[in-house]
């Protein structure tokens, strides 16, 4: 029964990070366009991975080198080529672009995160089906409060380059606890290792989060 919703849990945790304000705002229009394009995008990624990807054992890498694949190919890229699709395609000013960032990411993860935990598999562990989901809503709605923060900064007239600094080194913050937690885990270290990092980024992620009000 817990395995059966550790399973139910995949897949809604990262919509969930959507319908919450949605149901809050008894709104949801402004998500349609932002999340067509992360849905697409992932659907499309899953398809490449599918048919023209072969997977490698991560006992041919060192941790240094699962730590940056995971930095680069699961976080930064897709986070950074959704941005500038979106924000190319999007007709909306520049607050609503940027606001529109977060529901392309998590329709994107929405569909990568399952599928990637999923594919070629037949059993999976409390990381892949719980903490892995959580990992990446934290990640995202983090990510989204710095991007949000730092252009609120920046386009600020009275600019303080002080505070955009330190909104960008939140944001490589965010992204280097992120993917250390999973590459922790990929690499086989103790549970306990991994889950203090993955508690400790997901409390403080969260409260900055509920602090900012850029979520709800």
């Amino acid at each position: 029964m817990i395995k059966e919703c550790m399973y139910f849990f995949l897949f809604i945790a990262l919509p969930g990070i959507l319908l919450i304000p949605s149901v809050l705002k008894k709104s949801c229009k402004e998500l349609v366009f932002p999340c067509s394009i992360g849905f697409l995008f992932g659907a499309l990624t899953c398809m490449f991975n599918a048919f023209f990807v072969f997977s490698t054992h991560c006992s041919e890498f060192n941790f240094r080198e699962i730590f940056l694949r995971i930095l680069v190919f699961e976080y930064l890229i897709p986070l950074v080529a959704l941005a500038a699709v979106f924000f190319i395609v999007s007709k909306g000013n520049l607050a609503l672009r940027i606001k529109s960032f977060l529901p392309c990411w998590t329709a994107f993860f929405a569909v990568t995160v399952p599928y990637f935990t999923l594919a070629g598999k037949y059993d999976f562990s409390f990381f892949e089906l719980f903490a892995k989901p959580v990992l990446v809503a934290v990640f995202l709605l983090a990510s989204n409060a710095c991007i949000q923060l730092l252009f609120e900064d920046f386009f600020n007239k009275t600019k303080k380059y002080f505070r955009i600094f330190e909104k960008a080194a939140l944001f490589a913050a965010v992204l280097i606890c992120s993917a250390a937690v999973q590459a922790l885990w990929f690499y086989g270290m103790p549970f306990w290792v991994w889950f203090s990092l993955f508690a400790v980024f997901t409390a403080a992620s969260f409260y900055c989060v509920v602090k900012s009000h850029t979520w709800i």
